[in-house]
């Protein structure tokens, strides 16, 4: 602002210049924003040449900085049981950074989580096209064959990923129990020998031993291991109890292993413990009350997990009109919901070969041959778990709990 002199003899304020006043400065501004606007109606970038993406909007560099806050929000999304959402996510996590495996694999986890085996199947075969050398994929995809029981395929699978450096006591363990499945006995004891020199109290994994020493004829071996196992106290401990039974059962020749009247009960009572879970509606709790609704009531409690030292997971009770469940729920990431127990007392579910609510204890037997445990429930057991049947006072059948192992 500067002053001039007024006519009448004294000084007077000036207004501001305006910008005709100084061409010179004029000129200079308008030059400057030429130069800046020019980049962004031609849609370029200021950046370098080297930090822009192909599109000219992100540069490499911030794309894999968003993909990776997108994994990590999928990873939150999952581990809350936001298990569409946790997709959703990853989903836009490979449209940023197309080339990164993990959000294939881990959708595909979901997915076997939400029970649609297809998509898993899928998604982990798209990790793998991604990246061959990503060991996980291949165990994933192992468990997805496993689940559908095709063993063969499950057994390829473990070992690809064994092969790639990703040979952990899980992926040992599982490959043990797709050789068992397949009566591949020698190649079983050699995966189960592997997952404890891995991890020594991996749970079940002396018990596996030990039945397969015992198939094989291999009784004192197999023995050892039972014990080993019940050492450990792990929830195996029941079936090893009952291990040693059938070797002392075997030894006597009460009823041998050739006895085709045991083989036939042993082979009902696995039917009837795997059939339980045709009465479950997937294997998600979200995937159940999505099919059977609303249940009557809910309960949750905490639970200590005794193989991670500081994690508490949930156990989940639904109970519907003659129908109950019972749910484990692993605070991992992703999380698991693992299903451990269903209770059936209404008549109008309907069992295999003729059983129903109100059949006679003495028909029960017939059918599954002499159970592990008598009395009121009487108990059949297979590794896999439990089925025990209760009774009224007039011997009647009322109530039908089957239990799984969840380790």
């Amino acid at each position: 602002m500067s002053l001039k002199w007024n006519r009448e003899g004294g000084f007077m304020k000036e207004v501001p210049q305006k910008a005709n006043d100084h061409p010179i400065e004029k000129f200079f501004l308008i030059l400057i924003a030429v130069l800046f606007l020019i980049p962004v109606l031609c849609g370029c970038s200021l950046l370098p040449v080297k930090e822009r993406s192909h599109d000219g909007v992100l540069s490499k560099k911030e794309r894999e900085r968003l993909a990776e806050e997108l994994h990590t929000k999928g990873l939150t999304q999952s581990a809350e049981g936001k298990l569409e959402e946790a997709i959703h996510t990853w989903q836009k996590e490979i449209e940023l950074s197309p080339r990164r495996v993990r959000p294939y694999n881990n959708i595909g986890i979901t997915y076997r989580r939400l029970g649609n085996l297809d998509a898993a199947k899928g998604f982990h075969e798209k990790a793998i096209k991604v990246d061959p050398k990503f060991g996980h994929s291949y165990y994933s995809l192992g468990l997805v064959h496993y689940d559908r029981k095709h063993y063969e395929e499950a057994k390829r699978s473990f070992l690809e990923a064994i092969r790639r450096d990703y040979g952990n006591a899980d992926v040992y363990y599982s490959l043990g129990q797709a050789h068992k499945n397949l009566k591949e006995y020698d190649q079983a004891v050699q995966a189960y020998e592997k997952t404890v020199n891995l991890f020594y109290a991996y749970p079940g994994a002396h018990y596996q031993l030990g039945e397969c020493y015992r198939v094989k004829g291999k009784h004192d071996l197999a023995r050892l291991e039972f014990k080993r196992e019940i050492e450990l106290n792990s929830c195996y401990k029941r079936f090893c109890e009952i291990g040693l039974q059938k070797i002392e059962v075997e030894l006597n020749s009460i009823e041998g292993p050739g006895n085709p009247s045991l083989a036939a009960t042993e082979e009902k009572v696995a039917e009837w413990i795997d059939s339980g879970r045709d009465f479950i509606p997937g294997s998600s709790i979200d995937e159940i009350k999505r099919r059977l609704g609303k249940p009557a009531s809910e309960g949750v409690e905490l639970r200590k997990n005794i193989h991670v030292e500081g994690q508490m997971d949930e156990i989940h009770t639904l109970d519907y009109k003659g129908l109950s469940l019972r749910i484990y729920h692993v605070m991992e990431v992703p999380p698991r919901d693992l299903i451990f127990e269903l209770t059936i007392t209404d008549d109008r579910f309907l069992f295999k070969w003729g059983l129903k609510m109100g059949s006679p204890r003495d028909q029960i037997i017939h059918v599954f041959g002499k159970p592990d445990q008598d009395g009121n429930p009487l108990t059949y057991s297979t590794e896999a778990g439990s089925a025990s049947f209760f009774f009224s006072k007039e011997n009647r059948l009322e109530k039908v709990q089957w239990q799984w192992d969840i380790n």
